[in-house]
């Protein structure tokens, strides 16, 4: 396992030298003209956490909307970082800068195979199928458990024949 704190987006992202990614929505065009959908845009350790985090919680399902920010974010980062492996020390520096911001059962060793590992083109997310509601208090997500089941299946059983 591995989680890493906020204060830890700053950090990765200058650490890799910032990331290029093109906005995949307009939700963040009121608190940043940059942040237009379809511009392309640096993503330095300054305005990461902007990204990432910020939602308009008077929208419902605005939630749902940063989670695609996030993906787009990630999956910059990981190709990024995937073409810095190859360096020198690149590997234990990047676990090293972020050591302090984690909590994690994995040693540099496990966290370099991982970096290989996305390098083979294993960098899909998936998210829980399901529906966004509107609740009487908060946004919801209904949970649809049949669509569930058959991802888990999918993502970690093969057939035998």
């Amino acid at each position: 396992y591995c989680s890493m704190n906020m204060d830890g987006i700053p950090v990765i992202t200058d650490f890799v030298g910032g990331v290029q990614i093109t906005v995949p929505d307009n939700s963040l065009e009121d608190v940043d003209p940059e942040f237009k959908e379809g511009a392309v845009v640096n993503i330095t350790g300054e305005n990461a956490e902007k990204f990432v985090r910020y939602r308009d919680t008077d929208k419902t399902q605005s939630a749902l909307v940063r989670q695609e920010r996030q993906k787009t974010y990630l999956q910059a980062l990981i190709q990024k970082a995937q073409e810095m492996a190859g360096e020198d020390g690149f590997v234990t520096d990047l676990y090293d800068s972020i050591k302090s911001y984690t909590v994690t059962s994995m040693g540099n060793d496990i966290f370099a195979k991982l970096l290989a590992a996305s390098g083979n083109g294993i960098t899909d997310t998936e998210t829980v199928p399901g529906e966004g509601t509107q609740g009487k208090n908060f946004d919801e997500y209904h949970v649809d458990n049949d669509a569930l089941s058959d991802l888990i299946i999918s993502m970690f059983y093969e057939k035998i024949q």
